[in-house]
């Protein structure tokens, strides 16, 4: 087999100049390792399989291949058993990160708690090159990647969902760091990038801190690779990320778009790439071997004690004519809460029983003892559940803001209401309440993650000293996937609560 062309950057490798059969044997190596798929069960017990995702990229015409640079000894060992010649010293190494410098001043009070300190120095250690902060929810992630900014001296891009980008640049930035016109860009949409792009191109670029909308970059890598003649896409992601001068990437809540950020890093030659997350632990054997490549156990921060400063409650109940509910999409036997919940909004005497035990549990846990100030959350799947939650709330409480938040309500109804009805979607990570006392998750769900995200919107409540807020969450005994979900949540919350109990309701649905 004719020798190829690797040339490695900072976060990734790419291969170029090989022959048919070299090519053959990336496909198998990408097919072996590096492809997620979905496993289907029909109602008939039978089972098929479809391509999810791949860690992996390259240009539509397949002339390169890119890869993780944590896989570099991997593909050269496993190209050596296809008859290649290849080894690392003929592996090309691109000349170092270039980046412009920002000056960023942090305002006076601000000052590094122990653990961010701790992280500073992480963070700023040659090895490991990625960094992962895996730091729980309300621990300081955003403040520790500022005093990073600042030491660094770099111009930074964060990529973030969008609906967090007000959040970084308008509120955490301008209270932590100093301001002026023009340090920070927003970019968000294909006129924005290719705006912000011209302006780099012109030599006109100032920003000291770019935030990019994780959404506009996915589809700017996607039209890049599908046609890279495309006039969208004026140059390459990686020269755009060369072009901009950036030497601090920082990939926000890097768990929820793994697949993305996996794929950024193939992108990513640049001195610093901080990797913020409240949690690294994925359920799925094939995800959490991919974190493994992206960012290996051993080089994760794990300078910080978890803080545990809630209660937890399991609440079961009985379900009648379980048999008659439906909890799998049709042709799928897997369970799907959404289902569920559809399946009962249909039988109204159960329903109205389901929502007089939710509306129980809100007085007795949250109502009969509050504190004014003090907020509750409810969680459902369904956005036409939050509703009707929502009405029955309003009408048991009428003494109380009863508010709904589903993508496209306002952001003020989180600072208005006294409880809150919203999905784990609309209102999960990267959002922050103050004074969050009580949360009652009605939907049951297995993912690790979601669940620690969930217990997440719950903060320390400096407010009210000595009170400890209180997450609960519902499963039923006759539904067996909610059970053991219920179980998994045990094992799961272990070390990360105050007390973890399981109570038995009287309640029949």
């Amino acid at each position: 087999m004719k020798t190829f062309t690797i040339t490695a950057y900072s976060h990734y490798f790419k291969v170029e100049d090989f022959c048919e059969d070299g090519k053959q044997a990336i496909y198998r190596f990408i097919q072996k390792f590096l492809v997620q798929y979905d496993v289907v069960i029909d109602s008939y017990g039978n089972m098929s399989q479809t391509q999810k995702c791949i860690f992996a990229a390259s240009n539509a015409q397949r002339t390169e291949f890119r890869f993780h640079i944590n896989q570099l000894q991997h593909f050269i060992d496993w190209m050596r058993y296809y008859g290649s010649n290849v080894s690392q010293s003929t592996v090309v190494h691109a000349d170092p990160p270039t980046f412009a410098k920002a000056d960023f001043k942090v305002l006076d009070g601000w000052v590094e708690r122990e653990q961010q300190l701790l992280a500073l120095d992480y963070i700023f250690d040659k090895n490991p090159l990625t960094k992962m902060l895996p730091m729980q929810a309300g621990s300081g992630k955003t403040a520790t990647a500022f005093f990073a900014m600042a030491r660094a001296k770099m111009r930074t891009l964060l990529v973030i969902k969008p609906s967090l980008q007000k959040q970084w640049t308008k509120d955490a930035y301008p209270k932590q760091l100093e301001y002026a016109a023009g340090d920070i860009l927003s970019v968000s949409g294909r006129a924005d990038l290719l705006s912000l792009i011209h302006l780099a191109q012109a030599g006109e670029l100032n920003a000291k801190f770019i935030a990019l909308s994780n959404v506009t970059l996915q589809r700017y890598i996607s039209d890049w690779e599908n046609d890279q003649n495309d006039p969208k896409c004026p140059v390459a992601p990686d020269e755009m990320f060369r072009l901009l001068e950036i030497g601090i990437i920082i990939q926000d809540e890097w768990h929820l778009f793994f697949h993305l950020n996996f794929k950024i890093d193939l992108y990513t030659h640049c001195v610093h790439n901080i990797k913020l997350s409240a949690t690294v632990e994925p359920d799925d054997p094939f995800l959490a071997r991919m974190f493994e490549i992206a960012s290996p156990k051993s080089t994760r921060f794990a300078g910080i004690e978890y803080n545990k400063y809630v209660h937890v409650t399991g609440y079961c109940y009985s379900l009648d004519n379980v048999e008659k509910i439906r909890m799998s999409p049709r042709g799928r036997s897997s369970y799907s809460h959404k289902q569920f919940e559809e399946s009962l909004m249909k039988r109204k005497r159960q329903f109205e029983n389901y929502v007089n035990m939710i509306l129980w549990l809100v007085e007795d846990d949250y109502v009969k003892v509050r504190k004014e100030g003090m907020k509750c959350i409810v969680f459902a799947e369904r956005v036409d559940m939050c509703t009707r939650l929502m009405h029955a709330l309003r009408k048991k409480f009428p003494d109380l803001e009863v508010g709904r938040k589903v993508s496209g309500d306002k952001e003020t109804v989180l600072e208005e209401s006294d409880i809150i009805v919203s999905t784990l979607g609309s209102m999960g990570a990267g959002t922050d309440i103050e004074d969050v006392y009580y949360i009652l998750m009605t939907t049951s769900v297995s993912s690790r993650s979601a669940n620690e995200q969930a217990k997440g919107r719950a903060r320390e409540m400096k407010k009210f000293e000595g009170t400890k807020p209180h997450f609960a969450y519902l499963y039923s005994k006759d539904v067996r996937k909610q059970v053991l979900y219920h179980n998994k949540k045990i094992e799961d919350f272990k070390g990360k609560c105050l007390s973890h109990r399981s109570l038995m309701l009287p309640t029949r649905v």
